[in-house]
């Protein structure tokens, strides 16, 4: 009797196993949440965008903000996170990427952006990006003195 409630439990327990890991491996459940996290990914892209976006001088040339798909808090960091993309005549192009630190940006002729960046407590970087070439200088444009 004994043997026979042995066998039952350890079948029962077996069975669970089994079942629990056909749920978690299975394609359904990881592709579920794969889709979720990249819709809501692409959602808060889509707000940056209407948030973010500038059109050149002449109008011509469309720039924003895009941010990289990522599955930890610590990739923010990384020095492609924030991308500003440029559109013209159908086509898209990265024109300068850094990490999470990127604020505002604003054209100053129909080839050159200023993007600013925040660099510690009470400084403020800016870079003069040219769209066509990607090339960028970097200034220090504020650093305030606590008084």
């Amino acid at each position: 009797m004994m043997r026979n409630n042995y066998k039952k439990t350890i079948g029962i327990f077996l069975l669970t196993l089994f079942a629990i890991g056909v749920f978690v491996f299975s394609p359904n459940f990881t592709t579920h949440g794969d889709k979720e996290a990249l819709r809501l990914y692409e959602q808060r892209n889509q707000r940056l965008r209407e948030f973010s976006t500038r059109n050149s001088p002449d109008g011509k040339k469309v720039a924003y903000y895009q941010n990289k798909f990522v599955d930890d808090i610590e990739s923010i960091g990384d020095p492609d996170y924030a991308s500003l993309l440029v559109e013209q005549n159908g086509q898209t192009a990265v024109v300068f990427q850094d990490n999470f630190r990127l604020s505002s940006f604003e054209w100053l002729t129909n080839d050159e952006i200023k993007i600013y960046k925040g660099c510690g407590s009470g400084c403020l970087l800016s870079y003069v990006v040219n769209v066509n070439t990607k090339d960028f200088q970097e200034s220090v444009e504020k650093i305030f003195n606590p008084r």
